[in-house]
């Protein structure tokens, strides 16, 4: 016969510890706490922004491609600078920026790995969304900004450490059915356990997923700004795209759309890291993000 209570001492203690880290898996950089005068002030910029958008024009594919290979070229060494002054020694920042020249890939910019290297990928149809350098060098410093915060290690702990904690619960239940005297089929016992499983990691893939974009904005907007353009002008691109769109990003990547907070979230929060870039370099400081408090 099972101990139900010491089942239950254990999987509690499990999940507690399990808790535990994935605390440590939330942001590294302090995400910015927005009041409704900021949401506001976003959704003004919104209005004016799309009706701006109705009346301009569309790039052509060579022009597509030379914008991103200025832009890009212009943005990559300031990445892996700021990669290298923020992150551990021995940290790969040796960005490969590329285009996946897929016509049948979804509009989408993301981070990966391929080799151990990060790669920053966006694809031609995203680039149909962009109106301006400002709004490129937004995108791929935001995609940076995903590596440099260990976005996409931190979900994978979350994925596996969620798992656990599900399959846990299900044992639970299958022991407590156990202790008071009825049967449980080994079929059962194994659709509880691994039903638990399938939904703790589900549950783990989205943890902080809408933090970790704030956060990736963030670190865009000081990599952009370090390069040259001007974030706000850049975070105008949310304005222009649609909720439903990248709604599944490549799996193994941190997607610039992935579980994506608001449109007037994110470009109340890069409005104000601006806000704080602008008087460090006002008072002779170089710009860098604050780390949150552990």
């Amino acid at each position: 016969m099972v101990n139900a209570r010491k089942a239950t001492a254990w999987v509690a203690i499990l999940c507690v510890a399990q808790a535990t880290v994935l605390a440590g898996c939330g942001t590294t950089y302090q995400v910015e706490t927005l009041d409704e005068q900021a949401i506001a002030r976003a959704n003004a910029e919104i209005a004016a922004e799309r009706a701006l958008a109705a009346q301009s024009g569309s790039m052509d594919a060579d022009q597509k491609i030379a914008l991103y290979t200025l832009v890009a070229k212009r943005v990559e060494p300031v990445a892996e600078a700021f990669c290298r002054a923020e992150t551990d020694p021995g940290t790969n920042c040796d960005f490969a920026l590329v285009i996946d020249r897929n016509p049948k890939a979804s509009a989408n910019a993301h981070q990966s790995y391929v080799g151990g290297q990060p790669r920053l990928t966006t694809t031609l149809a995203f680039l149909d969304k962009v109106k301006s350098p400002d709004e490129l060098a937004f995108v791929l410093s935001h995609e940076a900004g995903h590596h440099i915060a260990g976005h996409l290690d931190k979900k994978k702990t979350q994925t596996a450490l969620a798992g656990v904690g599900g399959a846990l619960l299900g044992a639970l239940v299958v022991m407590a059915a156990a202790s008071s005297g009825r049967q449980v089929n080994r079929q059962t016992m194994e659709q509880l356990v691994g039903g638990g499983a399938a939904i703790g990691a589900a549950g783990g893939a989205i943890a902080y997923s809408q933090t970790y974009e704030l956060e990736a904005d963030t670190l865009g907007a000081y990599i952009a700004e370090r390069a040259g353009y001007d974030p706000d002008a850049g975070s105008r691109i949310f304005a222009r795209l649609g909720v439903e769109e990248g709604k599944k990003p490549p799996p193994g990547t941190a997607s610039f759309w992935s579980t994506h907070p608001s449109s007037p979230e994110r470009i109340a929060t890069v409005d104000a890291v601006m806000a704080k870039i602008k008087a460090q370099r006002a008072s002779g400081q170089e710009p860098v993000p604050e780390r949150r408090e552990e």
